[in-house]
């Protein structure tokens, strides 16, 4: 995957945000590895979420 700047991670991630404003926290972070790093890996991402128990926990800080 690659590297981006934290600058660019916070634009990307208000982006997010503000296009899905209605969605979680977590469908959140998932659209944005989907937008970001793939598809595949947004699946990933959300399965080991849900595997984990943390899907329906609070995030403690952004991207």
């Amino acid at each position: 995957m690659r590297r981006l700047s934290i600058e660019k991670r916070r634009e990307l991630w208000e982006a997010v945000k503000a296009a899905n404003p209605n969605s979680s926290e977590r469908e959140w972070q998932v659209e944005f590895v989907r937008n970001n790093y793939g598809e595949e890996n947004a699946i990933r991402f959300e399965a080991a979420l849900k595997e984990r128990g943390l899907w329906n926990t609070k995030i403690r800080s952004t991207p």
